[in-house]
């Protein structure tokens, strides 16, 4: 499946990874799962990694269409606590960056995109230095393909 996500529910914080070819419907599938988890909490953060992606299957209007149908599951369930999306190459960061801005204007959750999973992590105030890391740190979680 192109998107998973663990829940580390100890720390408030999400993995969510996208690999492949990615649409609007995937990712509002996988966030109607990712709700429904009984260890999802409002309150934790989301690590967003989309450097495995090798397609977007979406517009603008698409995209924003999604954001906001996004919102509406947030309104139910409570935003996340800021999302943090990790695109290293050119593909990813572009449409990263248009996520971001269409969630700010619409005043959603905080948005940042990061290049590095380093910068990523040291900006969770996490001590890992590679996702790799946090994944095989014993710690109680939750996984989950959508």
């Amino acid at each position: 499946m192109p998107i998973s996500y663990t829940i580390f529910p100890d720390q408030l914080l999400t993995y969510i990874h996208y690999a492949g070819v990615v649409d609007a419907d995937q990712v509002l599938r996988a966030a109607r799962d990712y709700v429904a988890d009984p260890n999802f909490s409002p309150k934790a953060t989301e690590l967003v990694d989309l450097r495995e992606i090798t397609e977007f299957d979406m517009s603008y209007r698409t995209m924003s269409n999604m954001v906001y149908r996004l919102g509406k599951l947030h309104e139910v369930h409570g935003p996340p606590a800021a999302k943090l999306l990790l695109a290293d190459n050119d593909l990813a960061f572009s449409m990263a960056s248009l996520f971001e801005t269409i969630v700010n204007a619409a005043k959603g959750p905080p948005v940042h995109v990061m290049r590095s999973e380093t910068e990523a992590l040291l900006r969770l105030g996490r001590p890992e230095r590679r996702i790799a890391e946090l994944l095989a740190a014993p710690s109680p979680r939750t996984r989950a393909q959508a």
